[in-house]
């Protein structure tokens, strides 16, 4: 897969936890902490490992920029990214 779509796959599914957790925060209260807030930063996290698993360059296979939006040359190689 491409490591761009890869990017907005990751961005989404840590947006998504960190809504699901400020919801349950802001809703439930953060004194006993609730299990929906609990699963909204284990989402993030997810979220954070699918990008250090999959936004690599195709070819030398180097951890790309996990910040930003567009990269259209790999930094280590200089190989054209698609």
């Amino acid at each position: 897969m491409n490591a761009n779509v890869c990017r907005w796959i990751m961005d989404a599914i840590i947006m998504l936890g960190l809504i699901v957790a400020g919801i349950s925060g802001a809703y439930f209260g953060l004194e006993p902490v609730s299990p929906l807030f609990i699963l909204g930063i284990v989402v993030s996290l997810g979220g954070l490992i699918f990008g250090l698993l999959t936004i690599r360059c195709p070819f030398c296979k180097h951890l790309l920029d996990l910040r930003g939006f567009q990269m259209v040359y790999c930094p280590y190689c200089g190989q054209k990214l698609e």
